[in-house]
């Protein structure tokens, strides 16, 4: 997608499976279309839901509320999948956005920032709005004005 319309901006922002349709991802070195697995689709309908209310768009339930655990083995698309969800929180929240990642060694951590930074450039749309942020540039004038 070269640059979404206002009207297609709105619907990303409400909803992060319209917003992960309208992003490219490399694929064995080339730019395509996301499409998911069954296995992606099926966790995303259960990720969605939580990301939906972390960024207001939904209600919080009651009891257990926004929790889930993504376990999958080596090299299916873990850091990617969280990349998109996170990007898309981003885009769509009305408020401001901090998050944390953790991981056992900083390389790890540094896995999604990356992540993130490459799909925001394949999405040239994408990269006015939030790139700044995910190099911390943002983090950094925030820390200095407190």
């Amino acid at each position: 997608m070269i640059r979404p319309t206002p009207q297609q901006f709105v619907a990303m922002r409400a909803d992060p499976e319209v917003f992960r349709r309208a992003l490219l991802i490399t694929m064995r070195g080339k730019l395509v279309p996301f499409k998911p697995d069954v296995w992606q689709a099926d966790d995303f309908k259960v990720l969605d839901k939580i990301w939906k209310q972390v960024v207001g768009r939904e209600a919080l339930p009651s009891g257990l509320g926004g929790r889930a655990w993504l376990g999958r083995p080596r090299g299916h698309s873990k850091t990617t999948d969280q990349a998109m969800l996170v990007l898309w929180a981003l885009l769509a929240s009305k408020t401001l956005v901090r998050g944390i990642v953790a991981a056992a060694a900083k390389d790890q951590a540094d896995l999604l920032r990356k992540c993130l930074l490459k799909i925001v450039m394949n999405n040239s749309w994408m990269s006015e709005s939030i790139s700044d942020d995910l190099k911390g540039r943002a983090g950094r004038k925030a820390r200095e004005t407190e």
